[in-house]
């Protein structure tokens, strides 16, 4: 796997995806909390293994952090301003911050890495993460368990496994880059996701998208390049998925890849897609 050094710097070739991610962070606190900046909340001795319940902005870096998960955001009240600091698991285990209750927030340009998963995104859900920098952990950078999240302007790169898993219904994955994975860039395994407007180099892992066990997903104008195959969809009998308007290109094999044997007739739709390679070759 190509380890990248450097944060926020892309493989050369990718300054496209670079472009993305800069004019997409330019407005971030805008758009959500109507700050420019580091959030205008008291700074918090925040440690290993706290659980934040209020309004908390870190002052240090937390590394080789022993507890698991090393933080936990308690919503509705916990809301985690990572103020550019790193959270670093203790020999690449465990979690870096595990998201509880309901509506609970992280944000704030801060880095987690050498976890086992860099986010969890668990409890009732309605959980927003944004503007984080997840580097080098082991299964994935973030993984959204609950229902009804949002993960927005995330720069995710370099898990051994996956970027993203989406295993709760009605999450949405808009507006992230997510660069060199050895497996997959993102994958579904719930109904009624979004992802939406991503940039995905996945850098010859498995795949860039691969839906499996989803209904009433929509794939829509994401850009991925150099998987071995660009987006999948698993033989699992999926319902009224729509995959349209993406651009995928530097596929080994296939950019768009329906594994079902109605994949031609079924209520998936494919189409407006960007692409050069397809199987079965109704796909578009």
């Amino acid at each position: 796997m190509n380890i990248i050094l450097r944060r926020g710097k892309l493989k050369a070739g990718n300054a496209h995806m670079y472009l993305i991610k800069n004019q997409l962070s330019k407005g971030i606190f805008i758009t959500f909390t109507g700050f420019v900046g580091a959030p205008i909340f008291g700074y918090a001795d925040v440690q290993c293994g706290d659980v934040i319940t209020t309004i908390e902005t870190m002052d240090q870096d937390l590394i080789d952090c022993p507890a698991d998960p090393a933080v936990t955001v308690q919503g509705p009240t916990g809301i985690l301003f990572m103020n550019g600091h790193t959270i670093q698991c203790d020999l690449g285990d465990g979690t870096g911050i595990l998201l509880e209750g309901t509506a609970g927030f992280v944000s704030g340009d801060g880095e987690v890495r050498q976890c086992t998963v860099g986010i969890s995104v668990e409890g009732v859900g309605f959980h927003t993460v944004q503007e984080v920098f997840a580097f080098v952990n082991t299964n994935a950078s973030i993984e959204v368990i609950s229902d009804y999240n949002s993960v927005r302007f995330n720069d995710l790169q370099n898990s051994l496994f996956n970027g993203v898993n989406i295993l709760g219904e009605n999450n949405s994955l808009v507006n992230n880059v997510l660069f060199n994975f050895g497996g997959t860039g993102i994958y579904i395994n719930g109904d009624s996701a979004l992802v939406s407007g991503n940039a995905i180099d996945i850098n010859g892992g498995d795949a860039g998208i691969i839906l499996d066990v989803t209904n009433g997903s929509r794939i829509i104008q994401n850009e991925v390049v150099d998987a071995e195959d660009g987006i999948i969809m698993t033989a699992s009998g999926q319902l009224n998925n729509v995959i349209s308007s993406n651009v995928v290109s530097g596929s080994v094999n296939f950019d768009l890849l329906d594994q079902n044997a109605d994949a031609c007739t079924s209520s998936n739709v494919w189409f407006g897609n960007i692409v050069t390679t397809t199987d079965p070759a109704c796909l578009e």
